[in-house]
């Protein structure tokens, strides 16, 4: 079966990307929304059109493009995400204004009709939301509502007499329970009109393969100037298949060459481990082509991974505002979603570590600024995607015995101004780092469930740098321990009515109140966070 993608310049793009082809059995055509319309292919070619998810107002034709008129003259079946969804509503001109709450990374639950997209789903499955508008009801004629989320707001629609489908909510998500369920049953409904699958391929991966891939772009890595309006050459999009681990998301780091010490308790024997893990030959991207200054060294250094661990779960807050709350640049990563089966580990710490660098880019001119302790400042002219993928590269180390991937590694962000890098123009320019990423080489893992917190240190493989990382883990779980562990629920008191006070009297009693109040808030203070990662 064969699909047309549109792409509204929004990275979930590439995860529809990787769901349709293994839904299909064929990978889609992608053309982005702003195609020259002798650039755009003839519908009648396809078997169906999928209109991606993306930033702005279907209304406006700088967000929009050519997919409002794709849409309105299709004579496929048509599936709308997110921006999609709200593009097939605008054309039969129902409002798309602003949601009662803006939903970013939110979970949902949604109720919908069994119907289409939605048959052979339960009720109330989870669905993730990133979006400021919405549909609103009630919908013109020619439309029919199909799904809701617990809030009210309309998650899904169809068309009354076109094969038209619009979702609000993301199924290429991996936090989208059944998305897959929901591609496969898209493209039934496009078998079921056109009669026959086109594909000789009709079988359909299982789910958990789009769990253990992920596609991405990459990137044509040659530095381009702006021009005077602002934009970049496009770059030349590819698909790569990448393997994914556990918190590759969360940070891009952890696997360095090497061997693992096996003092303290850390367990013994030989793995993998670290956020970038050392699987061999794969079919991951090509190396860069942007030229990166080598080391300076006359050798290449090897490193060796130092972990100790002590018996308790400490308190991730007191720990953290205990060690790291007056620390120029430091880290916090933990999940918002805590649910029996996640949220297992908690990680933190900060750059104060002898390998420890902060990484700044600056993607108008193209340049990584690296800060390190006592050095000055050094300037690489490459793209933050190239720096970071070659460092990465020439580190790795197998981490024996330890339940978690990120063993260390770069933790920081991408601003949404990197996308200039992968051909998407800039219309605004960023007064912070358009990335920044800070290079821990030492970590703080807390296994919340089976009762566990590690000292995890990355350091050359000299005796000098391993007398370093002893007295480190040696001081550093010194303070741990003086951190008390998780603390439990705070018990609920049974509800009771207060008497009034006297008449009289009442200034003393206020004052043994307060005082009161006073010694039961200063037991259980707890240190802000003011620093973001």
């Amino acid at each position: 079966m064969k699909t047309l993608l549109i792409d509204n310049y929004d990275s979930y793009t590439y995860n529809l990307f990787q769901l349709i082809a293994e839904v299909n059995g064929e990978e889609p055509v992608v053309v982005r929304n702003d195609a020259a319309v002798d650039g755009i292919p003839d519908l009648r070619d396809f078997d169906n059109l999928v209109v991606s998810p993306g930033p702005g107002h279907p209304a406006d034709a700088r967000d929009f493009g050519i997919a409002a008129r794709l849409v309105a003259t299709s004579p496929v079946p048509v599936l709308g995400v997110c921006l999609g969804h709200q593009g097939i509503a605008l054309g039969e001109r129902a409002v798309v204004g602003p949601a009662p709450e803006p939903r970013h990374g939110h979970l949902s639950t949604i109720r919908h009709d069994e119907r289409d997209l939605f048959q052979g789903l339960p009720q109330n499955f989870t669905a993730v939301r990133y979006h400021s508008l919405s549909v609103r009801e009630p919908l013109p004629e020619m439309l029919e509502a199909t799904a809701w989320a617990e809030d009210g707001v309309l998650m899904g629609l169809r068309h009354r007499t076109r094969p038209l489908w619009g979702v609000q909510f993301h199924p290429e998500s991996v936090l989208t329970e059944f998305g897959h369920r929901m591609l496969v049953n898209f493209r039934n409904l496009t078998a079921e009109r056109a009669g026959k699958l086109r594909t000789k391929n009709t079988a359909v991966p299982s789910p958990e393969a789009a769990r253990r891939r992920v596609v991405v772009p990459e990137c044509e890595v040659g530095i381009a100037r702006p021009s005077a309006s602002g934009h970049r050459p496009a770059a030349a999009l590819q698909a790569a298949v990448i393997p994914v681990t556990g918190a590759a998301a969360a940070a891009a780091g952890g696997g360095w060459r090497g061997e693992v010490d096996r003092e303290g308790e850390a367990g013994a024997g030989r793995g993998e481990g670290g956020a970038a893990r050392d699987s061999g030959p794969s079919d991951a991207v090509a190396p860069p082509t942007a030229t990166i200054p080598r080391p300076r060294r006359p050798h290449r250094v090897g490193y060796r991974l130092h972990s100790r661990r002590i018996v308790g779960a400490v308190d991730v807050e007191a720990a953290f505002g205990r060690m790291y709350a007056g620390a120029p640049r430091a880290f916090w990563l933990d999940s918002s979603l805590v649910e029996p089966g996640r949220s297992r580990f908690s990680f933190f710490g900060d750059g104060s570590g002898p390998l420890a660098e902060f990484v700044r880019y600056d993607v108008e001119t193209g340049r990584c600024e690296i800060e390190r302790a006592g050095r000055p400042v050094r300037k690489v002219a490459a793209s933050v995607f190239d720096y970071l993928k070659r460092q990465l590269g020439n580190r790795r180390v197998d981490a024996t015995g330890l339940p978690f991937d990120f063993t260390g590694g770069y933790v920081g962000y991408f601003g949404y101004e990197v996308k200039a890098d992968c051909g998407s123009p800039n219309r605004h320019r960023s007064p912070v780092p358009d990335a920044a990423w800070l290079f821990a080489d030492r970590v703080i893992a807390v296994d919340h469930q089976e009762g566990f917190t590690y000292a995890v240190c990355l350091a050359e493989d000299t005796p000098q740098a391993a007398r370093e990382a002893a007295d480190w883990l040696e001081s550093t779980l010194a303070d741990l321990t003086c951190v008390a562990t998780q603390r439990p629920p705070l018990p609920v008191a049974p509800a009771r009515r207060t008497p009034a006070p006297p008449s009289r009297g009442w200034c003393a009693t206020g004052r043994r109140t307060s005082r009161t109040s006073r010694r039961a808030s200063g037991s259980c203070a707890r240190a802000p966070v003011t620093r973001s990662a």
